[in-house]
């Protein structure tokens, strides 16, 4: 998304561009420009927190292949904050099961901003329950949407549901998650 695109355009400023910038004044600008872009200007795996701008080290295990999925829409993240922010807590919804396919972490895991999300996109639910039908565990939005992800056992797995929704008309890819 555009959090994503910023933090490389900042990253090739910095290397290409004459931006002579150490890692602390990077990360400082990052934050200028979303509150979760210092995420991608930062190895390894973090958990973040709030609304992206604290990010935590995580050290367990990562499920190591995703299916990527969409069915094309594209929702503006000013227009998810704004239905998140009119929601009460308890209309929020919970999506924090605590648990991805049996891999346990100090952190729960989930996205405050998918009930928002779906709100305005309810296809964003529709994709989640075809990932979840074809076998994907810890089907999960990104971000702000509109992006769905889901686990799979092995890569081949994750080519076989890929190819299936994507002969279902949805946009998909099959990734291994690299370390």
């Amino acid at each position: 998304g555009g959090s994503s695109n910023a933090a490389a355009t900042l990253e090739f400023l910095n290397r290409f561009g004459g931006f002579i910038l150490d890692r602390a004044a990077m990360l400082r600008l990052a934050m200028t420009l979303g509150s979760d872009v210092p995420f991608f200007l930062q190895p390894g795996a973090k958990v973040l927190v709030g609304v992206g701008d604290r990010l935590l080290p995580y050290s367990g295990m990562l499920p190591s292949f995703l299916v990527l999925g969409s069915d094309g829409a594209q929702l503006a993240t000013r227009d998810v904050f704004r239905v998140f922010d009119s929601l009460t807590r308890e209309s929020r919804g919970s999506t924090r099961p605590g648990s991805v396919m049996g891999l346990t972490s100090p952190f729960e895991v989930g996205n405050d901003l998918e009930r928002a999300a779906v709100l305005l996109h309810p296809g964003i639910d529709l994709l989640k329950q075809e990932m979840q039908r074809l076998g994907l565990g810890a089907v999960r939005m990104t971000g702000s949407g509109s992006v769905v992800f889901g686990i799979a056992v092995d890569m081949e797995e994750a080519a076989r549901i890929s190819g299936l929704l994507r002969g279902r008309g949805f946009w998909s890819k099959a990734v291994e998650v690299l370390g």
